[in-house]
């Protein structure tokens, strides 16, 4: 458990580093104009956008999701109800964008934490990542689970390389770390991030 909390700790510095890198060159990132892929045309919905196809996520279910106190949420849905569905139980992180015009924001849970990303003045879902072992994933795998656990509820990974396994469904790709047989990370990405 200590090691977990470690690893937790040493991404979030790593996060921060890297927040702190993109701020420095805020000024670049004002004169272009980044596009967001799949954001556009949720921007007039509200729904979050599905990957490279620009089409709307009306529905989480059509792509991997994660799902907190009822709350099912995916990458490139619109953040603001997803945030608000979680609760005000986090704490909250926010800096300009590398990649996007805006801010990037960070909210973090006491199991899970929440990128998001700017695009027409709404927020959209860039990442969930899972912290620990308390909370799983809609199909029961949490950190810990064993890598044959992962293939039994997933099936064939899309990708698969020495540092884990990736299912990428839509706008969305699921990202189990392995190491020692065991799952040490997991998130939900944006495709393409």
């Amino acid at each position: 458990m200590k090691m977990r909390k470690f690893m937790a700790a040493m991404m979030a510095a790593v996060m921060m580093m890297g927040f702190a890198a993109c701020s420095s060159s805020e000024s670049d990132a004002q004169g272009s104009d980044v596009q967001a892929t799949g954001a556009q045309a949720t921007a007039a919905n509200g729904n979050g956008g599905a990957g490279d196809s620009g089409a709307p996520v009306a529905d989480p279910s059509n792509t991997y999701s994660f799902k907190f106190n009822g709350v099912s949420a995916t990458a490139d849905m619109a953040a603001d109800a997803v945030i608000a569905g979680f609760g005000d139980n986090y704490s909250y992180f926010e800096s300009p964008s590398c990649a996007f015009q805006g801010d990037d924001k960070v909210y973090t849970y006491n199991s899970f934490l929440v990128r998001t990303y700017p695009k027409d003045g709404v927020d959209y879902i860039l990442s969930i990542e899972l912290r620990d072992d308390s909370i799983s994933t809609p199909e029961g795998i949490y950190i810990g689970s064993s890598e044959d656990d992962v293939r039994a509820a997933y099936g064939e990974p899309t990708s698969e390389g020495s540092n884990g396994l990736e299912y990428t469904k839509a706008n969305c790709t699921l990202a189990f770390v392995i190491k020692d047989g065991k799952v040490s990370a997991i998130s939900y990405n944006r495709v393409g991030e």
